[in-house]
């Protein structure tokens, strides 16, 4: 490879950029071309800031503040660069090392260009000059000790950009199949958010514990509290006595002067005990929270020194103490690390471009070729010829026909990623919160609005795919077009197929909740009955929505192809107008509250007979909107057929 065979990658880079960029729209090229005019001064201005505040700071830090810099440093770089990871997965424009085999390089010198083009990204573009400056600031603040940082901050964006360098071209072999990258990309979506929310749910568990420790200190003040309450009842009578005493003349005034001495000596001995238990309390406290830091810094040094992307920060940590052989052999290991990686790597990309698999691998394929041919094939399946009760034969072919489609596409996996994610921080709240603390007049009241959120985020699950029903379908809504199906069928049809999802999600939200927090049998029939008044007004809102501002749907994505500036201000507008039409859902509960707190309605189950008027009303003002809607449709499909048929960016 020479220098003109890397002019011209880097060329094919940039004007595959600005292609990609110039589809989005002008307003979205403007901004973007700002953010990244902008980009380079700010990392200039970050590394003369780190610097400075680094070196007037560090001399009044100890390790531990170091350290804990370098953990959310390295773990905010580690959550960007897998975000630019996901997104890179999702391009179909970039430069694969097929591409640059065309040009007369060799498959050493294609490798090494296209990890050199990886490294080109916003994270390390933002962290790698604040990070570098910061080990520049211990050099000059610490002294030799603090050297070992460049080598080992060398070593771990090597070790970090090889590694994910390899996951990625692992993943792009397996993507080659769409299906295959459709499950890729929702899997990886779901382990993002996952990962995200840990820190919520280790707080979480740590409360239970945190929790049982301030017990202690509780009682000691609730102690407190008893004996000032004493005194000030022992003050009050001793006055009233003595008042009393001296109106009625039995006594004289030298004497209630010697019983108010002997009173505010007893007044300060239980002054002085109070403030003992003050004491004390405020000594178990600060106990308490010290080794719960201690805890965590325990396990955060212990974490640093196995996991080797901590191997950084835990080698900054030793550089304050003067120690640099772990920082020496950190860097050692992650330039190891790296090596290794790319290595692999290497070996990997030419077995798949000289078509040499393993033996073992032919084995494996040969395997499930013959296991293939033994096996009979299944029987078609009878879903599309199935009929759906109470509807026409229309409406249920479309119903059934959507569900198919949503349940073999990614995009409605990755939809059901956000409740899921809910769910289960819900419940590690309601499993590991401070619940069973709350007085029973406050928890009573929880669980018909807890179950009211449940249902309302299993539906908020679907939401996305509601306010554009038609983006999946693509090419293939032209059936729908060309089909003299009524359109109030195929609207009806597509909000049907989504009702499983909706009333699954809700049904196992609502299991867990009677576990862990139970509802009251009429409580539960008004929530499955404001389940369906919930999903009846979001298919209104989102047949609207998708009626007026339809657009594609990327592959494997739950985002527009081409952002449009009017489809997304449509849709946000929509968005903000969702509380507003769900008010009416409210009601029912809002109206048991009152009637609770004036004492009325205990036997009345008055929240399921108020949730089956409002569904009554929701009913029978949707069948009229539906009319409406089912006339705009049909005179705004083949807009809607010019949105969803787009050709591929």
């Amino acid at each position: 490879m020479n220098w003109a065979h890397l002019k011209t990658i880097i060329w094919l880079r940039w004007r595959l950029g600005f292609n990609q960029l110039r589809k989005t729209g002008n307003l979205n090229t403007v901004l973007t071309l700002g953010f990244f005019i902008c980009l380079l001064p700010s990392s200039a201005f970050l590394f003369i800031t780190t610097l400075t505040v680094g070196i007037f700071v560090l001399p009044m830090a100890s390790a531990d503040h170091v350290f804990y810099v370098w953990c959310g440093i390295i773990i905010a770089f580690l959550f960007m660069w897998c975000m630019g990871l996901m997104v890179e997965l999702q391009r179909s424009d970039a430069i694969s090392i097929d591409k640059i085999l065309h040009l007369p390089i060799s498959l050493s010198g294609a490798f090494l260009v296209n990890y050199l083009g990886s490294l080109a990204s916003i994270s390390l573009i933002v962290f790698a000059p604040s990070m570098f400056a910061l080990c520049l600031a211990m050099v000059i603040v610490q002294g030799a000790a603090a050297l070992v940082m460049f080598p080992l901050l060398a070593g771990f964006l090597l070790m970090t950009t090889a590694t994910t360098f390899q996951l990625r071209g692992w993943l792009s072999a397996i993507m080659q199949n769409k299906r295959h990258r459709r499950i890729v990309l929702a899997g990886m979506g779901m382990s993002f958010l996952l990962l995200a929310q840990t820190p919520n749910l280790v707080n979480m568990f740590f409360w239970r514990n945190a929790h049982k420790n301030n017990e202690a200190q509780v009682e000691t003040y609730a102690e407190a509290a008893r004996i000032y309450r004493k005194r000030q009842e022992r003050v009050t009578q001793k006055i009233a006595d003595l008042e009393t005493a001296l109106q009625a003349g039995e006594m004289t005034a030298e004497t209630s002067q010697e019983k108010i001495a002997k009173f505010k000596i007893q007044v300060e001995e239980l002054d002085q005990q109070v403030e003992k238990l003050k004491t004390v309390a405020r000594a178990r406290r600060q106990a308490a929270t010290q080794k719960q830091f201690d805890d965590i810094r325990r396990a955060g040094l212990t974490a640093s020194m196995i996991a080797p992307p901590g191997w950084l920060a835990y080698g900054s940590f030793s550089a304050m103490e003067n120690r640099p052989l772990p920082g020496l052999l950190g860097a050692l290991g992650s330039c190891l690390i790296g090596v290794i990686s790319l290595r692999m790597s290497y070996r990997a990309t030419v077995r798949f471009h000289q078509g040499d698999t393993s033996h073992k691998a032919a084995i494996r394929a040969a395997k499930k070729l013959r296991e293939k041919k033994a096996t009979p094939p299944r029987a078609p399946s009878r879903l599309l010829l199935r009929r759906l009760p109470l509807v026409s034969e229309e409406t249920s072919t479309v119903a059934l026909a959507n569900f198919r489609s949503l349940t073999r596409a990614v995009e409605s996996l990755m939809a059901l990623i956000s409740p899921v994610a809910m769910f289960v921080i819900m419940g590690a709240v309601l499993a590991f919160g401070p619940l069973s603390k709350m007085p029973e007049s406050v928890k009573s009241l929880l669980p018909p609005l807890v179950a009211l959120c449940v249902v309302g985020m299993a539906n908020f699950g679907i939401l996305m795919l509601q306010l554009n029903q038609f983006g999946i379908d693509r090419d293939g809504f032209r059936c729908y077009v060309l089909s003299p199906t009524p359109r109030k069928a195929i609207l009806l049809g597509k909000n049907l197929s989504m009702a499983p999802f909706s009333f699954g999600l809700a049904g196992l939200g609502l299991l867990a909740l009677q576990w862990g927090l139970p509802l009251h049998f009429s409580h539960l029939l008004a929530s499955l009955v404001q389940l369906v008044s919930i999903f009846c007004i979001s298919c209104l809102l989102g047949n609207q929505t998708s009626i007026l501002a339809p657009f594609v749907m990327a592959r494997g994505a739950m985002q527009k192809r081409n952002p449009n500036l009017t489809v997304i201000l449509v849709q946000i507008a929509f968005l903000l107008l969702l509380p507003v039409a769900m008010l009416p859902v409210f009601l029912p509960l809002g109206a048991y509250y009152l009637l609770r707190f004036l004492g009325w309605g205990s036997v009345v189950p008055v929240y399921l007979l108020l949730s089956l008027g409002v569904l009554a009303v929701v009913l029978w003002g949707g069948h009229r909107i539906l009319e409406y809607q089912s006339r705009l449709f049909q005179s705004r499909e083949q807009q809607i057929l010019a949105a969803v048929t787009e050709p591929a960016a």
